[in-house]
């Protein structure tokens, strides 16, 4: 079982804030964190998570894309 202490890590990954969601997406799970911060001019603006590209992925994708299926 992963506790909050194994899961911290040194350094905090962020992304600008004109970066792309699949940049933030390979971050995410690459480093197997559930969040990103969100910069712009080095400064904290905001967060992204898992669940953001999540949505983001349902709203733009249909079942037929997902299977590569005809349209």
């Amino acid at each position: 079982m992963k506790t909050a202490g194994n899961r911290i890590t040194s350094s905090i990954l962020s992304i600008p804030q004109d970066g792309s969601i699949n940049n933030a997406a390979e971050i995410i799970y690459t480093n197997e964190v559930e969040s990103l911060l969100v910069t712009h001019n080095n400064n904290f603006i905001g967060v992204i998570t898992k669940i953001d590209l999540t949505l983001r992925f349902l709203q733009t994708t249909s079942i037929a894309n997902l299977h590569g299926l005809p349209k």
